[in-house]
């Protein structure tokens, strides 16, 4: 059947164009397996259309049902002006699918040194244990092991062993198409970079800020005592009321 998915995957400009000048379209859409157009397109490496999509608003970070993102798809498929292009977008480097690997253990596993290499000089880090406790660099073979090493060193990173952490909701049936915020269960308020403060109420500070390049609004709430029920409770309903938005 042709429908946007296809004409993505085939490279099919024109039709492409077509539908997306109408409106009533939904680019970010995902076919049976949670493909979005841009995934299908950054896979098959059509660098033309991801720079279509992209231009016309498609979500970088969008996940399949396995949890990849378009840069897990052209970085496994060595397609290196695509992975750059994405990178420019300001795709998260490090973003985990289901098995816990990020676009750098495919890069390494398949022998794409020089898209290992874009990758670790944009902050992929060659320490991060994917499910089984493998990092990027034990997917690697030889001379691109030794060279994402050095790099890593070069760029300054830690190169201890980080743990595959499960931040995935539980129990949730729905989820984002882009899970980039919605997929994590808690977030560090120390990983926030919270810059400008926007409104000050008796139950608490609204603020702008960023996380993992993404710009995030934050709602720190003036409680005095945070009882274990008043946690559970909230981590019951939420999920609840996020599902209203999606």
């Amino acid at each position: 059947m042709e429908d946007i998915f296809h004409w993505c995957r085939e490279g099919n400009a024109m039709q492409v164009r077509v539908w997306l000048d109408d409106t009533e379209h939904d680019m970010n859409q995902g076919d049976d397996h949670g493909f979005s157009p841009l995934h299908w397109a950054s896979k098959e490496g059509h660098i033309k259309l991801v720079d279509l999509l992209i231009l016309r608003g498609a979500r970088i970070n969008a996940t399949n049902r396995g949890d990849d993102t378009p840069l897990h798809l052209a970085a496994a498929h060595g397609h290196r002006d695509i992975v750059l292009m994405l990178l420019r977008s300001r795709a998260d480097v490090n973003f985990t699918n289901e098995h816990g690997n990020t676009p750098l253990h495919y890069a390494c596993f398949w022998g794409y040194q020089t898209v290992g290499e874009d990758l670790v000089a944009q902050g992929a880090l060659v320490s991060l244990a994917n499910k089984d406790g493998d990092t990027p660099l034990d997917k690697a073979r030889g001379t691109i092991a030794k060279r994402l090493h050095e790099l890593a060193v070069e760029t300054g990173q830690d190169l201890k062993k980080i743990t595959f952490k499960d931040q995935s909701w539980l129990g949730l049936k729905t989820r984002s198409r882009d899970a980039t915020l919605s997929r994590h269960k808690g977030i560090n308020i120390a990983d926030l970079s919270l810059h400008t403060k926007i409104a000050t109420t008796p139950s608490g500070e609204t603020w702008r800020g960023r996380w993992q390049k993404n710009d995030v609004v934050a709602k720190i709430l003036a409680i005095r005592d945070c009882t274990s029920r008043i946690s559970r409770d909230f981590n019951e309903e939420f999920p609840k009321l996020r599902q209203d938005f999606y």
